[in-house]
C-alpha cells in the first residue's frame, strides 16, 4: 500500500472475507468464539482497518496442528496486494522439556517437565522409562512402573512426576515424555551407588555428660565421595533400610535404644524417609559417654557406601 485511507463518511461498512486454506492447521476464531475456515469481518465508516481484536470484532488465527495453510482476505471492488492474497504460515509442533536427574539405588526423586505451549485444551502425558531399572510414578508416595500418564489442564504447562530406582543395580536410564499434538521430550536418570553419613556423633564429650542422639541419612554422594550431594528417599514398594551402629568400647561408650543399652544397635529408614529415627522418636539411636576412654563408633548400610564426613569408623574419647 502506498497510504491507508479511510472509508468515506457517507459511505457504507466495507465487508472483509478472511479464508485459511486449511482450517484443521490453522483456523480463524471471532469473538464466542466462533471456529472456522472462513470469517467475515467490516471496516467501518471513517476507519481505514478491520478490529485488531475479537473482542471489538476482529478475527485471530489458531494454529491447531503442524502443517501449512495459506490466510487469505478479500473485499469485492479492492484490489489484492501481495500479503492479502495469501500468506503462507508454517505451524511447527510445539515440543516439551524434561528435566535429568541423578539418584542412589533403591531411592526416590521428583521431578519434572514442560509442555511448550499452554493453550493445548488439556493433554495427557505420558512419561516412559528405558529400562526397568527406572520406574516412573506420580508422586512419591505411588509404587512406580515403566510408564506414568499425567493429565496436564488447559492453559498449564508444567507437570511433575517421581523416578524410582530399584536396588542394587547402576546405569543411566533414558526418560521419554509424549503428548498429542507435542513432540517428545526427552532426559536421562543417572543411577549411581547410594551412599550415606552420620549425624550427631561428638569427638570429646564429658563422661557422664546427657546421651547424644546420631542418625544416619541416605541420598547420593558428589564426585570424590567427600559428602551427599543430596539426601533421598527409600522408594515406596522397599524393605526399610537396616542401619548398623556399633561401639568397640560399650564399657565407655555404649549405644542406647529405649533405654536399653549394648554395644551394638539397629535403626530403620522405611520407604518415604532418608534417615534413621533422631532426638525424641522411637527407635533413636543414642551414645553415652557413661566413663573416660575412647570407642570406635561403626555404621553400616549394606550396598550404600559413607561419605567421608559420615564414615563406617568415628572415633570417640570420652574426657
Amino acid at each position: 500500500l502506498n497510504s491507508v485511507q479511510n472509508v468515506r463518511f457517507g459511505g457504507t461498512a466495507l465487508t472483509v472475507t478472511f479464508t485459511s486454506t486449511v482450517p484443521t492447521v490453522a483456523d480463524l476464531v471471532k469473538s464466542g468464539p466462533v471456529f472456522g475456515g472462513t470469517q467475515i469481518v467490516t471496516i467501518p465508516v471513517g476507519l481505514y482497518y478491520t478490529p485488531t481484536d475479537t473482542a471489538a470484532g476482529g478475527i485471530r488465527v489458531r494454529p491447531v496442528l503442524a502443517g501449512q495453510t495459506i490466510v487469505s482476505a478479500s473485499i469485492p471492488g479492492f484490489t489484492q496486494v501481495a500479503s492479502a492474497a495469501g500468506s503462507t504460515l508454517n505451524i511447527t509442533q510445539p515440543g516439551m522439556t524434561l528435566a535429568g536427574t541423578t539418584l542412589g539405588s533403591g531411592l526416590e526423586v521428583g521431578t519434572y517437565g514442560y509442555l511448550g505451549a499452554p493453550n493445548h485444551g488439556g493433554v495427557t502425558v505420558t512419561v516412559r522409562s528405558s529400562n526397568p531399572l527406572v520406574l516412573v510414578a506420580p508422586n512419591a508416595s505411588t509404587v512406580g512402573d515403566s510408564l506414568v500418564t499425567l493429565f496436564v489442564a488447559d492453559g498449564q504447562t508444567y507437570f511433575p512426576f517421581s523416578v524410582q530406582a530399584l536396588e542394587g543395580q547402576t546405569g543411566q536410564v533414558v526418560l521419554t515424555a509424549s503428548a498429542p499434538g507435542f513432540t517428545n521430550g526427552t532426559a536421562t536418570a543417572d543411577v549411581v551407588t547410594p551412599a550415606f553419613d552420620v549425624i550427631g556423633l561428638q569427638p570429646t564429650p564429658t563422661a557422664g555428660a546427657a546421651d547424644v542422639s546420631l542418625y544416619a541419612r541416605i541420598g547420593y554422594a558428589v564426585a570424590g565421595n567427600s559428602y551427599l550431594a543430596a539426601v533421598q528417599n527409600v522408594r515406596p514398594g522397599a524393605t526399610p533400610l537396616t542401619v548398623t551402629f556399633g561401639s568397640s568400647n560399650a564399657a565407655a561408650v555404649p549405644l542406647v535404644v529405649g533405654g536399653v543399652t549394648a554395644p551394638s544397635q539397629t535403626a530403620a529408614i522405611s520407604p518415604g524417609s532418608y534417615y534413621t529415627p533422631t532426638g525424641g522418636q522411637a527407635g533413636n539411636v543414642l551414645f553415652r559417654p557413661l566413663t573416660q576412654g575412647t570407642a570406635t563408633i561403626t555404621t553400616t548400610i549394606p550396598g550404600f557406601t559413607p561419605v567421608l564426613n559420615g564414615t563406617t569408623s568415628y572415633v570417640v574419647t570420652v574426657q
